[in-house]
């Protein structure tokens, strides 16, 4: 009787087999499925930061060259002589980035001046700050720009130079 119920089974597979290799396949194209899914995700994220920094870079040097044509100016009025005059542009965007442009100035706390320069209503935010020689007052303007010195000081677009 024994050898009956080996002759049974021999050649017969259990009847839950083909149920455990159809929960197999759907096991592994599921695990497949996953993997593809974390890779193409890593992936993405990747290129989406690295566009993102290569964009923030590219922000940042247009707006420092827009910082550097405002120090530039300052630095060539404070090297000149008394009675200096010239008018020079900054625009009012540059490369679709619009931006504004201040100068901050207390000589009583600091012994220097700034230039800031922001992005503005721009995903990426950037700021550029120069510090420029105290002595310097008025106010950046997008557009066209009079800088001046009277008395040693430098004036930005203000009649009330010394």
């Amino acid at each position: 009787m024994h050898n009956q119920s080996y002759a049974h089974y021999q050649g017969k597979k259990p009847r839950n087999f083909e149920a455990n290799r159809r929960g197999q396949s759907a096991f592994e194209l599921v695990m497949v499925t996953g993997l593809m899914l974390v890779v193409f995700t890593t992936f993405f994220i990747v290129i989406t930061n690295s566009s993102i920094s290569a964009k923030k870079e590219r922000d940042t040097q247009i707006l420092r060259e827009i910082s550097l044509l405002i120090s530039d100016e300052i630095i060539l009025a404070s090297s000149s002589e008394d009675g200096y005059t010239r008018t020079f542009e900054v625009p009012v965007s540059i490369d679709g980035i619009n931006f504004t442009a201040e100068l901050h100035y207390d000589n009583d706390i600091k012994n220097h001046s700034e230039v800031i320069i922001k992005s503005v209503n721009n995903p990426i935010e950037v700021e550029i700050v120069d510090m420029v020689q105290k002595d310097v007052v008025g106010t950046i303007v997008q557009g066209s720009n009079t800088i001046q010195k009277r008395d040693n000081v430098v004036c930005l677009n203000t009649a009330a130079c010394p």
